[in-house]
């Protein structure tokens, strides 16, 4: 697997890093008939599917593009998650470096 976008800067550098995961339907949503708007198709990229109605009642679909340091879908592990994040941090924190998780549910 390839490195986290951390590992390409220089010890020292300042990065910001926004990662982000995409979570299930949960039980309710999918007995309520929800649909999934969101997908991930790559690595870098979040599209939310937006139903929308024309003025002549045609239903269509916007398509929302977001990108991020790295996506991960909602069958990504935890300990992927963990290993391709906050992982790499821990260790720059270990050799003496300062490094900050924000975590927002």
């Amino acid at each position: 697997s390839s490195l986290p976008a951390l590992n390409k800067k220089r010890a020292g550098d300042q990065r910001i890093s926004v990662c982000v995961r995409k979570r299930p339907l949960t039980h309710a949503e999918s007995r309520k008939g929800e649909a999934d708007v969101v997908t991930t198709p790559g690595g870098e990229c979040v599209i939310v599917h937006e139903g929308k109605e024309a003025v002549d009642l045609t239903q269509y679909i916007l398509q929302h593009r977001f990108y991020f340091d790295q996506v991960f879908g909602e069958d990504s592990s935890n300990e992927e998650v963990y290993h391709r994040t906050a992982y790499p941090l821990v260790q720059h924190m270990l050799s003496g470096y300062v490094s900050t998780v924000v975590v927002i549910v």
